[in-house]
């Protein structure tokens, strides 16, 4: 064989690179996530695309006929809400995170209507606080003898200290409860874990099974070594490895190793 020639796998590799500059999409084999004080790392198998479309492609319809939610969007909205509270929990000063159980004097076991009056309790606690609320919210179904009534598990950040009569009253459908949350090792994975509940319930089938407030501080996200991040920062930040582990195999990432830092305080 001349020494010349060009084996497939280089045409292959040449016919990417051009397919990147056609489409202006960056790649990249990591992920960092930086979420608090938490930072978690993905090390992808394949080049992955970020940053622009790679081709176009036609929105997939949405299965209507379902009547459930997937168990991977349950997963992914768990994921959401953990680095949310992560990002946002002792970020406010003069104000103490405060994880509350709304339920329902009613029991009541309708999604829709439960969302409708949540919706409507929020603006009232706003206008006795009298500043916009930093709050995120979970739906759980629970007691099953009983039809799984519906309870909600909020974490709020930026809410100043409140009687419990006086939130009961302006909750107005039932009973409240304050949790500790200095007995709480990670209250994001704490109240993440209640939407494992509902992942086969019918009900969260086209609707919301948590909430979130406009404003709140969201995870970083980065494409290169988290190691070249630190190295550049002012002062450089120190993690511990606490988790790692191997994701399923995927087509479009390969096989990925996933790994989960704490920041040293």
């Amino acid at each position: 064989m001349n020494n010349h020639d060009i084996s497939s796998d280089q045409i292959g590799k040449t016919l990417d690179e051009l397919q990147k500059v056609k489409w202006g999409v960056d790649f990249s084999r990591y992920k960092a996530v930086f979420s608090g004080t938490t930072m978690e790392v993905y090390e992808f198998g394949k080049d992955v695309h970020f940053g622009g479309q790679l081709k176009p492609h036609k929105r997939r319809k949405r299965n209507r006929y379902l009547g459930i939610r997937k168990p991977f969007s349950i997963s992914r909205a768990r994921l959401k809400i953990r680095r949310l509270i992560a990002c946002n929990s002792g970020q406010y000063d003069g104000f103490k995170d405060k994880f509350m159980t709304f339920t329902f004097a009613k029991n009541i076991k309708n999604l829709k209507e439960a969302n409708a009056l949540w919706s409507k309790f929020i603006p009232r606690l706003k206008k006795y606080v009298g500043h916009p609320l930093k709050y995120v919210a979970v739906v759980e179904f629970q007691d099953k003898n009983r039809g799984g009534v519906i309870h909600y598990h909020a974490v709020f950040f930026h809410l100043p200290y409140i009687l419990n009569d006086k939130i009961a009253e302006i909750w107005s459908h039932g009973f409240i409860k304050i949790n500790n949350v200095r007995k709480i090792h990670s209250i994001g994975a704490y109240v993440s874990k209640y939407l494992q509940k509902g992942v086969v319930d019918a009900r969260l089938f086209n609707e919301k099974c948590y909430f979130t407030s406009r404003g709140l501080k969201k995870p970083i996200i980065v494409r290169v070594p988290p190691l070249d991040i630190d190295l550049l920062a002012p002062n450089p930040v120190e993690y511990k490895l606490e988790e790692t582990r191997q994701l399923p195999f995927c087509k479009w990432t390969g096989l990925t190793t996933y790994k989960r830092y704490a920041k040293i305080e």
